[in-house]
């Protein structure tokens, strides 16, 4: 950058350098800018940090209520991530409700973090493995096997994870990421974190509603969770795995064999959280550091 001098007139200084292209100094990211975008309520000067596989699309129904977007979300698709992605984030509106956070650098704002238990994630994690088709191509591309022919087994996944860059911002899928995210760091006036293993995330929304004044949502109610629930979350299995269950691989014809106790229950889903996603040990634990909804972190 260049030198300010004492008694500059403005005119060229010869002691002035200028530094090489590669030597000067990069922007710092607008945090609010990496994915996964937060969703904002402007007026009730509300951040909220969501991450896949933390009951995201249900946060997402409830603010799109919250916003009064609900019912254009409904028109636009019936995956309401479609309008999250291709209406609301490229919004005018967005953008101003995403500079009045910059303006102040978060403060007078509070920051919602809806988390999970960093080993129920990565046991969500693998299940969302075996049924993705992206997920699934990046797998085969970077292990070089069939995976469509062979399915996909919880070795193959930590072999897939191992090594690569799962720290928001990544290039990696976000599915895969830790929920730890770069604006946590920011200067929040108020940081509310729900995680919903420990804490039920609708009771936990309505209380959150009552204290900041915001209209109820009884987001359980609304149709398109329910049909989400048909094929979105894990059922019971329908039978027994032979083995190892590290090792089997899951195609589509066996997938209805998963068994979400079974996986989370078992040490390698424990390992796997804490050698890829070691961040998410901290900070992810309900807490409110107003004290008010939960204890102080």
């Amino acid at each position: 950058m260049w030198n300010k001098l004492k008694g500059q007139t403005g005119r060229a200084n010869p002691q002035r350098q200028v530094p090489q292209p590669e030597a000067r100094r990069k922007p710092v990211p607008r945090l609010l800018n990496l994915a996964p975008r937060p969703l904002i309520l402007p007026n009730e000067k509300m951040v909220i940090s969501w991450s896949p596989k933390c009951a995201c699309t249900h946060v997402l129904m409830w603010y799109l209520a919250q916003a009064k977007l609900l019912g254009d979300a409904r028109r636009y698709d019936a995956w309401p991530h479609m309008y999250r992605q291709h209406v609301l984030q490229k919004s005018d509106a967005y953008r101003a409700a995403r500079r009045g956070v910059y303006r102040t650098n978060g403060e007078g704002f509070t920051l919602l973090k809806v988390t999970r238990s960093p080993v129920a994630r990565m046991t969500s994690i693998f299940r969302h493995a075996i049924r993705s088709k992206p997920i699934k191509r990046a797998i085969a591309q970077g292990l070089g096997y069939d995976v469509e022919a062979s399915g996909v087994s919880l070795r193959d996944l930590d072999r897939f994870m191992t090594g690569r860059d799962l720290l928001p911002p990544s290039e990696i899928d976000q599915h895969l990421c830790a929920q730890t995210q770069p604006m946590w760091n920011m200067p929040f006036s108020r940081v509310i974190t729900l995680n919903i293993d420990t804490d039920n995330l609708d009771e936990n929304l309505e209380r959150i509603e009552a204290v900041f004044g915001l209209d109820p949502v009884q987001i359980d109610e609304h149709s398109e969770l329910k049909t989400m629930a048909e094929y979105h979350y894990a059922k019971p299995p329908e039978g027994q795995l032979d083995g190892a269950i590290e090792e089997f691989r899951f195609t589509k014809a066996t997938r209805h064999l998963f068994s979400k106790a079974a996986f989370q229950a078992h040490p390698e889903i424990a390992r796997m959280a804490h050698e890829h996603h070691p961040w998410d040990f901290n900070g992810t634990n309900s807490s409110d550091t107003e004290g008010e909804i939960f204890s102080v972190p």
